[in-house]
């Protein structure tokens, strides 16, 4: 594997890292703020939506913004769509 592959490997991996962080971030100040956080329909963590939505770069999952009758921002879903090839 020549130098530059190797540098982009391991730029990948950096990059989904920060992506996890992120993402991870982001949730826990919706959960913080009594937002549920809902993965493929279930009761999830900042932790494992985050880790399910970074570990495979192949798959695919939807973000759903979920409202109450007032309006107000109730849950947000994690669905996975489809695996991409």
């Amino acid at each position: 594997m020549s130098g530059k592959a190797k540098e982009r490997k391991w730029h990948s991996i950096d990059d989904r890292s920060n992506r996890k962080q992120r993402l991870c971030r982001e949730l826990q100040y919706y959960k913080r703020s009594g937002v549920r956080l809902l993965l493929n329909g279930r009761p999830s963590s900042p932790e494992e939506i985050s880790r399910v939505c970074t570990f495979r770069e192949d798959r695919c999952y939807m973000r759903d913004y979920i409202s109450n009758d007032s309006h107000k921002l109730w849950g947000i879903g994690f669905d996975f769509v489809k695996d991409i090839k």
